[in-house]
C-alpha cells in the first residue's frame, strides 16, 4: 500500500505521517530534487538518493522501507520507446483471433458434446500474446536459437486461435477442442491445456494455474544460463517468458522459487503476469490491491517490477493532475471496485470513480461518457505491453515481472466483462455473437448466425488479405511459427545389468543411509564405464563435492580413514575421471595422470581437452574449521 494512505500510518513500525514543521524547507527540498532530475535526469536522481538513504542509515536515521510505488506505470510517457509495427494490420488480425477463440469454445458446448472451456481468459491476454509474436518472441529457426515461452494454461484458445489462421490447424481441428479421443472425423483431439505429451508438435512445456510454468521458466533460464557459460551452447539470444495469472500466484509453487532467480541473475526471463484482478469464481484480493502485493513481493525477492497498469487514454488525465489527485484516487480505489467500474459504463464511472474527489472530476468535466468508457487498462494497450517488453529484454542483471492490469472477458460484451462468472461461462449466444461481431468487424453477416447459433462459424482471411501477410512475415522475421515442438532427442543407451551389482552385497555390519545406497549406484555406474565416481566422504560420512574455485587446504587436513585418501594423499583416482591436477610446483604431467597436493599451494583440476572452459575448472573443496578454511576465488 501507499505509505501516504490514511489507512496505513505505519510502516515497518515507523510513522508515515507526520507534521511538516518547516514547509519552506520541505519545498526547497523539493524543488533541488526536481531540478536534479531534469537536469541530470532519473537514472542520476536515483542514485544520489540511494546514497543519502544509505548516509541516513549510517548516521542512525530510519526510514521506511519502500516495497511499492504509485499505482501508476512504471515507465513515463515520455521515456516509452517508439512502436515500431503496422498498428493497423496488428488490431485487424487480433480481431481474428479473439473471433475465432471464442467461437471454438462457443462450438464446443454444441450438443452432444458440452466440454467446457474457458473464453474469458484469451480475452484478457490476447494483447501480452500478439505483442509478443509480433515482435520479441523467437522461433527455432531464429539465429540466436528459439525462445522457451510458457503459455498461460486456460489461454489455449488463442494458440489455437492463432495456428488455425497460420494454416496450421483445419476448422476440424479446433472443433476437436477438449475432445482428444472422441475428436470429430478429420480432426485431431486439442488438449485443453498445454502439455507435449498431449501434443507432441506443438506444445513444449506442461502449464495451467497450479504454479507449475513458474517454477520450470525458472530453471529453464537457469539452465540456458550453465550453457552459455559453461561453453556448451551459446544461449545469449535466448530469452524465458512464462505468462501466468494474477490468482495462479498464490500457489506456493508459484512464489517458492523467485530468490533463486534473482540469486542467479537471471535476466534471461521475464514472468508476465496477467492482472486481470479474477480468479475462478470471483476477485482475486476484492479487499486489497493484487498489483502492489505482488510488486512488493518480487521486489522483496530481488526481481526488477514493471507496473503496466493504465492504457494511453489516461496518459493525458495524468499530465493535468497537478495536485497528483488522480494518482491517490488509483491508489486508494480497491480491485473489487475497479472490477465493478468494468461491469458497468462510463456514467457510473464519472459517478464513483472521477466523482469521489472534485479535483478529479474536473478533469474529465468535457469528456463524454463513451470516452470515458474508452479509457483501457495497460495490459490490453499494445504500445504499453511493447515498452514494457523492450524494457524486460534490454535489463541487466535482474529477472524482470510484468503485471500488467488487465480485464477479464476483454472486448466479449457486458455479459462476461469484469463479471465474476465470467471464468465460468463458456458459450455466446446470438445476441452476444452478433455484439462481438460487430466490436471486431467480423465479415459475417446474420444469416450466417442465425443457420445455427450453437456452432458459429470461423473466419479465416483470403490467402492474399495484406494484414495476413504481414502476420506471416513477422513470424518469418523471428524464426518460424509459436509454439512449435520439434523432437531432436538423442536415444541413450542404459548401463548394462553388471552396473548394479554392487548393490547386491550389502552394507555388511555397517548401518547406511539413502544417501549412501544412491552413492554406491553412482560408483556403480561409473566402474561399469572403468571410472570412479566424482566425489568422496569427508570425516563425518557426507560427500564432498568438487566445486569451483575453492583452494586446496594443507596435507594434513585431507587425512581420511576413508577409502579414497590416506595419509594426507590424494589419489589421483579419488577425483573426476579425465581431469588432472596442476599447482604452481607441477606443470608437466602426462594426459590422465595427476601430480598431490602441495601444502601451502593453490590447486586447479582441469580438463586435459577443454583446459580454457569455465565451465570445468575444478578445485577440491572440503569441509575445514573456520582458521584453516580455503580462500575462494576463481581462475
Amino acid at each position: 500500500m501507499s505509505p501516504t494512505s490514511d489507512s496505513t500510518p505505519l510502516i515497518d513500525g515507523l510513522l508515515t505521517k507526520v507534521t511538516d514543521n518547516d514547509p519552506e524547507e520541505t519545498k526547497e527540498w523539493h524543488e533541488s530534487l526536481d531540478a536534479l532530475i531534469a537536469d541530470k535526469g532519473a537514472k542520476r536522481a536515483r542514485y544520489i538518493l540511494l546514497s543519502m538513504l544509505a548516509q541516513a542509515r549510517q548516521k542512525n536515521v530510519t526510514v521506511p522501507t519502500e516495497m511499492t510505488t504509485p499505482y501508476i506505470n512504471t515507465i513515463d510517457v515520455a521515456n516509452e520507446p517508439y512502436f515500431p509495427g503496422d498498428e493497423s494490420a496488428e488490431r485487424t488480425y487480433r480481431r481474428w483471433l479473439r473471433w475465432n477463440a471464442a467461437v471454438m469454445v462457443t462450438r464446443a458446448q454444441r450438443p452432444g458434446v458440452g466440454v467446457g472451456g474457458h473464453i474469458s481468459s484469451y480475452a484478457s491476454t490476447a494483447t501480452l500474446y500478439e505483442v509478443g509474436f509480433n515482435h520479441f518472441f523467437r522461433g527455432k529457426d531464429h539465429p540466436g536459437g528459439g525462445d522457451h515461452i510458457f503459455f498461460q494454461g486456460h489461454a489455449s484458445p488463442g494458440n489455437y486461435a492463432r495456428a488455425f489462421i497460420e494454416g496450421r490447424l483445419s476448422e476440424a481441428d479446433l472443433d476437436g477442442f477438449r475432445q482428444e479421443e472422441s475428436r470429430p472425423a478429420g480432426g485431431r483431439g486439442l488438449p485443453s491445456y498445454p502439455h507435449p505429451r498431449r501434443m507432441e508438435d506443438f506444445w513444449e512445456y506442461p502449464t495451467v494455474s497450479m504454479g507449475l510454468g513458474p517454477s520450470e521458466a525458472i530453471y529453464q533460464a537457469w539452465f540456458d544460463k550453465y550453457l552459455q557459460g559453461a561453453g556448451i551452447k551459446d544461449t545469449s539470444q535466448q530469452h524465458t517468458w512464462a505468462f501466468l495469472g494474477d490468482g495462479e500466484m498464490d500457489e506456493p509453487e508459484s512464489r517458492g522459487m523467485l530468490q533463486l532467480a534473482a540469486n542467479q541473475q537471471l535476466d534471461n526471463l521475464t514472468f508476465v503476469i496477467n492482472c486481470n484482478l479474477q480468479r475462478l469464481d470471483g476477485p482475486v484480493r476484492g479487499n486489497g490491491k493484487i498489483i502492489q502485493e505482488l510488486e512488493a513481493f518480487f521486489k522483496g525477492a530481488g526481481w526488477n517490477v514493471i507496473k503496466v497498469i493504465w492504457g494511453r487514454g489516461w496518459d493525458q488525465l495524468l499530465a493535468a493532475d497537478k495536485d497528483h489527485a488522480l494518482e491517490h484516487l488509483m491508489m486508494e480505489t480497491l480491485d473489487g471496485d475497479y472490477q465493478t467500474f468494468k461491469a458497468n459504463d462510463g456514467a457510473y464511472i464519472r459517478e464513483h470513480f472521477f466523482g469521489r474527489d472534485p479535483r478529479t472530476a474536473e478533469l474529465v468535466k468535457d469528456w463524454t461518457d463513451d470516452e470515458i468508457w474508452a479509457l483501457q487498462r495497460g495490459g490490453n494497450d499494445y504500445r504499453k505491453m511493447y515498452a514494457a517488453y523492450k524494457a524486460a529484454t534490454e535489463h541487466k542483471g535482474q529477472p524482470t515481472v510484468i503485471l500488467a492490469h488487465t480485464v477479464k472477458g476483454y472486448l466479449l460484451g457486458d455479459h462476461f466483462a469484469g463479471r465474476n462468472a465470467t471464468h465460468q461461462m463458456k458459450k455466446l449466444t446470438l445476441d452476444d455473437l452478433k455484439a462481438l461481431r460487430d466490436r471486431l468487424h467480423i465479415p459475417i453477416t446474420d444469416e450466417q448466425l442465425e443457420a445455427n447459433p450453437k456452432m458459429p462459424p470461423y473466419y479465416r482471411p483470403a490467402a492474399d488479405d495484406p494484414s495476413l501477410l504481414y502476420m506471416m512475415d513477422r513470424r518469418r522475421q523471428l524464426g518460424g511459427f509459436i509454439p512449435e515442438r520439434r523432437d531432436a532427442g538423442v536415444e541413450l543407451e542404459l548401463p548394462g545389468d553388471k552396473t548394479y551389482d554392487i548393490l547386491k552385497g550389502g552394507s555388511g555390519k555397517q548401518e547406511v543411509a539413502s544417501h549412501d545406497g544412491l552413492r554406491a549406484s553412482a560408483q556403480g555406474a561409473h566402474q561399469g564405464q572403468g571410472h570412479r565416481p566424482s566425489h568422496r566422504p569427508d570425516r563425518s560420512g557426507r560427500i564432498a563435492h568438487l566445486r569451483p574455485g575453492v583452494a586446496l587446504p594443507h596435507q594434513e587436513d585431507l587425512q581420511h580413514s576413508g577409502p579414497e585418501l590416506h595419509a594426507g594423499r590424494c589419489r589421483h583416482d579419488a577425483v573426476l575421471p579425465g581431469v588432472r591436477l596442476r599447482s604452481a610446483h607441477a606443470h608437466g604431467h602426462q594426459r590422465g595422470r595427476f601430480g598431490l597436493p602441495v601444502p601451502g599451494d593453490r590447486h586447479e583440476l582441469r580438463h586435459p581437452r577443454r583446459a580454457h572452459d569455465p565451465g570445468l575448472h575444478l578445485l577440491l573443496d572440503v569441509r575445514l574449521p573456520a582458521h584453516r578454511r580455503p580462500v575462494l576465488g576463481r581462475r
